[in-house]
């Protein structure tokens, strides 16, 4: 089954892109982090808390194998580090959302953002470190900062 998949550093817009996708190309939306806070019963934040960083990697693992149950293709938000040991290519067409890091910062630092994020205090680390693995994983790189990106993704998706 062929997915639409967003990847992207946190805050990059990937759950607000993908609800507007799915409205747009009337697919469901799978996302990781939602799927693994039911599955968990507590939050992302609590699941760090509570039982580190190493056991999200493992439920992401799991996330990431429920994806290839699917009959039919989704909209794949994946969370920030899904790409740490996924090779989302696997699941199909893959965007990554490019968002500058000043943005990111930004936006992490408005309201509830700043402090739901478990690894928001590590940000520049994060944002060098995954920025290489999110463009080798990508199909097409989408500048979620500009106009438009929406609209690019969708005739992309249409095209392939």
């Amino acid at each position: 089954m062929k997915h639409l998949v967003l990847i992207g550093f946190m805050a990059s817009g990937k759950s607000t892109l993908a609800s507007s996708l799915s409205h747009s190309l009337s697919l469901p939306i799978f996302s990781s982090d939602t799927w693994i806070s039911k599955q968990c019963g507590i939050s992302i934040a609590e699941i760090f808390s509570l039982y580190g960083e190493r056991e999200f990697r493992e439920w992401e693992k799991r996330a990431f194998e429920r994806i290839f149950e699917f009959e039919e293709s989704y909209i794949i938000d994946c969370g920030g580090g899904f790409v740490l040991q996924n090779d989302v290519r696997r699941l199909g067409r893959v965007y990554y959302l490019q968002v500058g890091l000043d943005e990111i910062e930004r936006r992490l630092s408005v309201g509830e953002e700043s402090v739901k994020r478990p690894l928001s205090k590590e940000i520049k680390t994060l944002y060098i470190q995954r920025e290489k693995l999110y463009q080798a994983q990508a199909s097409k790189v989408v500048d979620n900062q500009k106009e438009g990106a929406i609209q690019e993704i969708i005739e992309d998706w249409r095209r392939s």
